[in-house]
């Protein structure tokens, strides 16, 4: 069957039927689900230019299925692409946790970061490299801290890492957090060469 649905650019080099598919139907919160006959639909949808699916993450079980149908479209040979477009719907409800816990952890990681190196029994590699930089009047601890967060933020999404706020948030604010709580939690040493308080 020649395709009747036309397709559009959507972004150079990547087309999509002007006609999407919607995929709640599938969720099985709306009865039971033949997979079978969800697959040759599929196909039949494909067969006439459809070839644009919609689902996302609230949609029970569809974004697995359509997964399947993909797999198996892909051993028999299907010539005409598909494109799936998913959606992540956040549960609002549990959102004021989730924002506790992302700010608790950033605190408690600078905290835990004052502790451990102001032990004196040697920082970890990102954290030597903060320090080193500081002891050679790059900048405070601060400025050191965050310049290096930064780069390793750009870094990792330029690689294909995921850049969330939670990412962002720890780059701006582990810097300072660790600006306060290493010179507080430093331990002085009796000794001329041990160490000494942490200049912030």
């Amino acid at each position: 069957m020649s395709a009747v649905v036309p397709q559009i650019a959507l972004a150079p080099g990547y087309t999509i039927s002007r006609l999407i598919k919607g995929g709640w139907q599938l969720a099985g919160g709306h009865g039971p689900i033949d997979a079978a006959a969800a697959y040759d639909d599929m196909d039949r949808f494909v067969d006439a230019g459809i070839t644009t699916f919609d689902c996302a993450d609230i949609y029970t079980g569809v974004e697995a299925l359509i997964g399947e149908w993909m797999k198996r479209r892909s051993r028999r040979g299907g010539a005409r692409p598909a494109q799936i477009h998913t959606k992540y719907v956040p549960d609002l409800d549990r959102l004021p946790g989730r924002i506790g816990l992302l700010g608790g952890g950033l605190v408690l990681m600078g905290i835990g970061s004052g502790l451990y190196i102001g032990a004196g029994l040697g920082p970890g590699a990102r954290d030597g490299l903060m320090t080193g930089l500081h002891a050679r009047g790059w900048g405070s601890l601060r400025l050191v801290r965050t310049a290096i967060e930064g780069t390793v933020l750009l870094a990792g999404w330029a690689l294909g890492g995921t850049v969330g706020i939670g990412t962002v948030l720890f780059a701006l604010t582990i810097g300072p957090i660790v600006h306060l709580t290493l010179p507080f939690f430093t331990i002085r040493s009796a000794s001329p060469t041990g160490n000494q308080r942490v200049r912030p």
